[in-house]
């Protein structure tokens, strides 16, 4: 089984497994697959997208399921 973790979009559209995740200087995150990516949200400043990451690395520490999904946030 492929380790990484599941995430849904800011839209709600796509669910991928993840295992790098990166925040452009635009604000936008991305599941990157080296020179591929899926867009899994964007936000209004590099700062926020950052402020994601953190959540997002958060989740990671504090699930408790594999089978866990993380939500990116709105805004």
């Amino acid at each position: 089984m492929m380790k990484g973790i599941w995430i849904r979009s800011q839209d709600g559209t796509t669910l991928t497994l993840c295992k790098t995740v990166k925040a452009w200087e635009s604000g936008r995150i991305v599941n990157n697959y080296g020179k591929d990516y899926v867009h899994l949200g964007d936000y209004g400043t590099k700062e926020r997208a950052k402020e994601v990451m953190a959540i997002i690395a958060n989740f990671i520490q504090n699930k408790t399921k594999d089978d866990e999904v993380f939500q990116m946030p709105l805004n």
